[in-house]
């Protein structure tokens, strides 16, 4: 089934529908199971080689709901993809950035370094808009991810400025991860 619905979701016109079942999969996975429906929903939104056509601002509006959701699990699932998403935006291969796709997938990659950096820069902002300083433990989670989306991510020439703004304003959040941001 999850692998059904994550071939749905390859397909623009269904990406929504496929990740919203995909979700409710995750919802009712029982602890201690492999949680295929998880890797599947994680793999849809990777930028660098997400198995989908759906552009960033598309997921990036579904992670949104979630975010913004009451139900504390689908909050938590879309930080998890989110960071998914921002993580995986392609792998350092010398001077070039590489997508990790294969040439003849027709699905949604960057035409250049620039588009491609928007989208993780959209990412960050739909990071930032869902902080919350009265819940300590959901500020702490925001906070090591951008420790780690900024730290990771600092070696590209495009994104040293984002980065170190990013670096720059941990300290000033509330209850963040400051053993995080001292290592």
């Amino acid at each position: 089934v999850c692998r059904a619905l994550s071939r749905l979701g390859f397909w623009h016109d269904h990406f929504q529908s496929a990740a919203a079942l995909l979700t409710r999969l995750v919802r009712h996975t029982r602890k201690g199971t492999v949680d295929n429906a998880r890797k599947r929903l994680e793999e849809m939104f990777h930028l660098g080689g997400g198995r989908t056509q759906a552009p960033p601002k598309d997921r990036l509006a579904f992670i949104a709901e979630l975010l913004n959701s009451k139900p504390g699990w689908k909050r938590d699932l879309g930080l998890d993809l989110l960071a998914a998403m921002l993580k995986s935006v392609g792998a350092w291969n010398g001077d070039e950035l590489t997508r990790g796709m294969l040439p003849n997938v027709s699905n949604w990659r960057a035409k250049s370094n620039v588009e491609l950096f928007a989208a993780w820069r959209a990412g960050i902002a739909l990071l930032r808009e869902s902080e919350d300083p009265d819940d300590a433990v959901w500020q702490s989670r925001i906070s090591t991810l951008l420790i780690d989306l900024a730290l990771g991510w600092i070696h590209m020439e495009a994104l040293v400025d984002d980065c170190l703004e990013i670096l720059e304003a941990i300290p000033s959040m509330p209850n963040h991860n400051a053993g995080k941001l001292a290592s």
